[in-house]
């Protein structure tokens, strides 16, 4: 098994999803700071990066989220007039860690 300072990494595919995890991962650290960054690439994915919750009605996905940035970098979001708000606010209240409806 490689070590943190043995690693490289060739991306097999070009979907930034893809990159884009093997990054947030904990052995990014060491890489950040041999390439003289301040914080690791999660950190500055946390502090530039936002999403939105149109479309996306699955809790893993949206619990996977919400782990990896913060409930901060969450916009509630809503394609409409091709989706109701109804059914956003229906996920959301349905989710395992929402609190009920008052």
């Amino acid at each position: 098994m490689l070590g943190p300072d043995e690693l490289t990494f060739q991306p097999e595919s070009t979907r930034p999803g893809e990159f884009g995890m093997y990054w947030m991962n904990d052995q990014s650290f060491l890489l950040a700071k041999r390439r003289g960054l301040q914080k690791t690439p999660i950190q500055y994915i946390r502090d530039n990066m936002v999403v939105t919750t149109s479309e996306n009605w699955f809790e893993p996905t949206f619990l996977c989220t919400l782990l990896a940035l913060g409930a901060d970098n969450i916009l509630f979001a809503v394609d409409w007039p091709f989706e109701p708000n109804a059914s956003a606010t229906h996920f959301l209240n349905q989710l395992s860690i929402s609190e009920p409806p008052s």
